[in-house]
């Protein structure tokens, strides 16, 4: 009986789970990639592009073969080790789930693409990214109005950090938004205007909500002003 306890006790306090190694280990899946494919890599390759996949900034091979996929392995790792050793979590299992796959998915579509494209031009990487984006944005959009405040994921400002009333309305508000826009960005991709239409949807979901809180914020304020005279 007591060793039965002493295990649980030592699976709520070890912050390595499950989920972390194996999430770990998708991470890798680019480095392994892009060894396999190391012969044929040229020397630099582009790590950033523009609109219509126009190449902005490039790299030594080993940097996107061997360093990205190691950074995007330790974010993962930081990502796990916040969420499990953290005391004051409110963000809710499904989210937390979210946040811990989002490094993989990340390094397996972007970076695998990444060292993909230099030789085969006609992948999209402006198009992978925002139809990876679109569908995180529609995910999350269902979960975050369930979520209670806290400092892992969600609009982490003062305003509705500091009121819980205005943490749910804004949350509420941006679930919906984030959705909205989450589809309208990924129906974007099949339309040859898919990186503005995403540019814009990505950067309406983020301010129109911000905006929100900030309306919603004062007239708490407002009210709570009343209240005391």
């Amino acid at each position: 009986m007591n060793e039965t306890i002493e295990n649980k006790m030592c699976k709520k306090s070890c912050p390595v789970d499950f989920c972390m190694v194996i999430t770990t280990i998708l991470c890798l899946i680019p480095l392994a990639l892009g060894l396999f494919l190391w012969n044929k890599l040229p020397e630099q390759i582009p790590t950033t592009y523009g609109f219509n996949d126009s190449v902005s900034n490039m790299a030594p091979k080993w940097v996107t073969v061997i360093l990205l996929p190691l950074i995007e392995t330790v974010f993962n790792i930081i990502i796990h080790l916040g969420i499990n050793l953290s005391k004051k979590n409110n963000a809710g299992k499904k989210l937390n789930y979210i946040l811990k796959w989002l490094a993989p998915v990340l390094s397996i579509s972007v970076t695998s693409a990444l060292l993909l494209k230099p030789l085969y031009s006609h992948i999209s990487i402006g198009r992978i990214a925002i139809v990876v984006m679109s569908l995180l944005f529609i995910i999350l959009g269902n979960y975050l109005p369930k979520s209670e405040p806290n400092y892992m994921v969600g609009f982490r400002v003062p305003w509705t950090l500091a009121n819980e009333t205005v943490w749910k309305k804004t949350h509420r508000f941006c679930g919906f938004i984030m959705v909205i826009f989450g589809f309208i960005s990924l129906i974007g991709c099949f339309t040859p205007f898919a990186e503005p239409i995403g540019f814009v949807c990505i950067l309406a979901a983020i301010i129109i909500p911000l905006i929100y809180s900030v309306a919603v914020s004062a007239k708490e304020n407002k009210n709570k002003n009343k209240n005391k005279n």
